[in-house]
């Protein structure tokens, strides 16, 4: 009885839990929002540490303004996803409003049970 118990608990625990893909879906609609707090928090530690040398929330929403010169994001679908362990490789297809096509390579790394972003 102990050990199904725990397993509903794992199961429940892992069904909550977003893919890599889905983090990152939701990591280029905040940045497309100019979000940077939220694109932050998706970042890992490392990343984090990175981006703050180079001007912190402020270079995150520079990097945002390429959206919306691109008319926006009308479409993002993952078109695949990689998991190894505790990393992940996340390919999404991005239409811009203007038309453009776009793949975006996300890597990720899990960090105290999430996908957090990771430039590697």
């Amino acid at each position: 009885m102990r050990s199904m118990v725990f397993a509903i608990l794992l199961f429940l625990a892992c069904a909550g839990s977003p893919s890599p893909g889905e983090v990152g879906k939701q990591l280029m609609l905040d940045l497309e929002a100019g979000n940077v707090t939220a694109v932050y928090d998706a970042m890992s530690e490392a990343d984090q540490q990175r981006i703050d040398k180079i001007g912190g929330k402020a270079a995150l929403a520079r990097d945002g303004e390429r959206f919306k010169e691109m008319g926006g994001i009308k479409t993002i679908e993952v078109a695949s996803e990689e998991i190894h362990g505790e990393t992940a490789k996340v390919s999404l297809k991005v239409t811009y409003g203007n038309g453009t096509p776009d793949t975006l390579e996300l890597n990720f790394v899990k960090e105290n049970g999430e996908w957090r972003s990771y430039k590697g």
